[in-house]
């Protein structure tokens, strides 16, 4: 499962590079996701969880993060959004 999880961070990670090389300005939740999250671990790709993974794994996470309560629920609210059905 950990190398699956490697696997698709790796591809999530490939597709951020590949647009910002086609000129597309990043979305403010996705670069505080990958400079918070990124600090510790590659961020994983938004549809690799459910929005109530997401939610439980925020829970864990958004405290050793460094984010206040407000950019916690917005990144969260960003998470869920492209969160898997």
């Amino acid at each position: 499962m950990w190398a699956l999880r490697l696997a698709v961070a790796a591809c999530g990670l490939a597709l951020l590079v590949a647009c910002a090389h086609q000129g597309r300005e990043e979305e403010p939740e996705a670069r505080r996701y990958r400079e918070h999250c990124g600090r510790c671990h590659t961020p994983f790709p938004r549809h690799a969880y459910r929005a109530e993974d997401w939610r439980a794994a925020m829970g864990r996470m958004a405290p050793l993060s460094q984010l206040d309560d407000r950019e916690a629920e917005e990144l969260l609210q960003w998470l869920q959004a492209g969160a898997d059905k």
